[in-house]
C-alpha cells in the first residue's frame, strides 16, 4: 500500500486508514457471504466456531439487544451471576 498510495505518491492519511477499511468490510459483509447459516446449537453440535461477528464488539455481544433484535437464532440471555 505504502508504494502505491504512500510518501509523495498519495496521502499520509489514506494510507492510515486503508488498514482498518479491511476488517470493517469483512465485518460488514461477512454474514451476507454465510450462505449456509445455522443456529447457534447447531454451530456448538457441528463444535464449530461462534459465528462471524458476535461477541467481537459489545454492540453485538450474544446477550445483546442488537443479536436478540437481528438475530434471534443466536441470541443467548446472559447468565445470572453465580
Amino acid at each position: 500500500m505504502k508504494e502505491r498510495v504512500g510518501g509523495t505518491a498519495g496521502c499520509a492519511h489514506v494510507v492510515e486508514l486503508l488498514g482498518p477499511i479491511a476488517t470493517t468490510l469483512l465485518q460488514t459483509v461477512a454474514d451476507g457471504l454465510d450462505q449456509d447459516r445455522v443456529s447457534f446449537e447447531e454451530l456448538q453440535r457441528r463444535r464449530a466456531f461462534m459465528p462471524m461477528g458476535l461477541n467481537e464488539c459489545h454492540i453485538w455481544r450474544i446477550d445483546g439487544e442488537m443479536v436478540r433484535t437481528f438475530r434471534p437464532n443466536d441470541y443467548r440471555p446472559a447468565e445470572p451471576p453465580r
